[in-house]
């Protein structure tokens, strides 16, 4: 038992000193009968062990961009950017079409309401005054009391943003609408 323990304590050790590269090519340096002693008397089965002298040579083995698995090649996922992290956006258009109701519960309470007939404007700001969105609500019909949103501008402090900056600006007073 004493015998096993030794040569699996030094072979952990030789693995450990090893590395990777040394021990992709093996040549054999001996084999040797493994036998132990037993009360009974009556040995078991021979075994042979085989010990592995570490290739020196120094070779680099060039890293593929494809691993072989089951005979099928498999390539490497390329690291994705954060779409998983991204939330969706939403975009200003789908404000067109409602009303001041539904545009309030959305953005919350608009900072200023203005009145230039026909058409209604509401202002909202953003808290960090980052932008401001302009929504213009013309009346449907005939009636004044009705009216829903037909145009949506958006500014920040150089002026007029259009784009991806508008849809930046609208997300972000929904956000904030969402946290006050």
């Amino acid at each position: 038992m004493i015998f096993r323990n030794t040569i699996s304590a030094c072979m952990m050790l030789f693995l450990a000193s090893c590395s990777y590269k040394e021990l992709t090519k093996q040549v054999p340096l001996q084999t040797t009968p493994f036998t132990t002693k037993s009360n009974s008397g009556v040995k078991p089965p021979e075994k042979k062990v085989t010990y592995f002298k570490a290739d020196k040579s120094k070779k680099v083995i060039p890293k593929k961009e494809t691993v072989q698995l089951d005979k099928q090649e498999y390539k490497k996922p390329k690291k994705k950017l954060r779409e998983q992290n991204q939330t969706k956006h939403l975009d200003p258009k789908t404000l067109l079409g409602l009303n001041a109701v539904n545009a309030d519960n959305l953005l919350g309470s608009p900072d200023l309401v203005r009145l230039e007939e026909p058409a209604e404007i509401r202002l909202y700001r953003h808290i960090n005054n980052i932008c401001t969105l302009h929504i213009f609500l013309y009346p449907k019909n005939t009636s004044a009391t009705d009216r829903t949103i037909e145009y949506i501008e958006a500014r920040n402090t150089e002026g007029r943003i259009t784009g991806p900056k508008l849809i930046n600006c609208f997300n972000a007073l929904i956000k904030s609408a969402k946290f006050s």
